[in-house]
């Protein structure tokens, strides 16, 4: 398969810390906060992670392609979930007060996702 500058390596978007930081959200005249919503990520590490019979050589020779990616993601998110439970509040039956959801971006500025290598390019994904 070939690979286009443009096709984002198959993960989408790729975002800057400084717009990160612009999601962080603004005080309002009454002292509440807002926040924009999250950008909608398409996201490959499970597909990494399955050795997708469709991947191109290039994407299974590259040094980005992280088969723990997934598992890793996972264990960021049991962490994360053990935190929010230790430090806001929750019900005696454990039913807890405040819910979060997250979401990891690459960071567009680092050289992994200004390099067309295939990692990721989309060949597994037949819908694209």
């Amino acid at each position: 398969m070939a690979h286009e500058a443009d096709d984002n390596d198959g993960i989408a978007p790729r975002l800057t810390i400084a717009e990160v930081n612009e999601l962080k959200g603004v005080v309002l005249e009454d002292g509440r906060q807002f926040f924009p919503a999250l950008p909608a990520l398409k996201a490959n590490s499970l597909q990494g992670k399955q050795d997708h019979p469709q991947f191109c050589q290039e994407c299974r020779e590259s040094p980005f392609l992280d088969r723990e990616g997934h598992d890793k993601n996972r264990q960021l998110a049991e962490i994360i979930k053990k935190a929010v439970k230790d430090l806001k509040p929750h019900d005696a039956d454990g039913r807890p007060h405040f819910i979060l959801n997250w979401r990891i971006y690459p960071n567009k500025d680092h050289p992994r996702f200004n390099k067309v290598d295939g990692c990721s390019c989309g060949c597994g994904d037949s819908s694209l």
